[in-house]
């Protein structure tokens, strides 16, 4: 996991990447939402938008779906 994502947390939604990166007693760190939003600890934020949902909501999709035991 830390060779694929490094210091990064993927995170679900836009709120848990916030509590992570901004607000925890664990330190802050690096995060990325499913859909490609980056928050930063330095209190940087970078949209991430792609009109398809990009690799990381697909995939989020795919496991979804995985799990209701349905193939795609």
């Amino acid at each position: 996991m830390n060779f694929v994502f490094g210091n990064w947390f993927v995170a679900e939604d836009e709120e848990t990447a916030k509590k992570v990166a901004f607000a925890n007693d664990y330190g802050r760190f690096n995060c990325v939402t499913i859909k490609g939003d980056k928050y930063s600890p330095q209190g940087t934020l970078e949209g991430g938008y792609k009109r398809d949902g990009g690799f990381l909501l697909s995939l989020s999709k795919y496991f979804d779906l995985n799990a209701k035991g349905m193939r795609i």
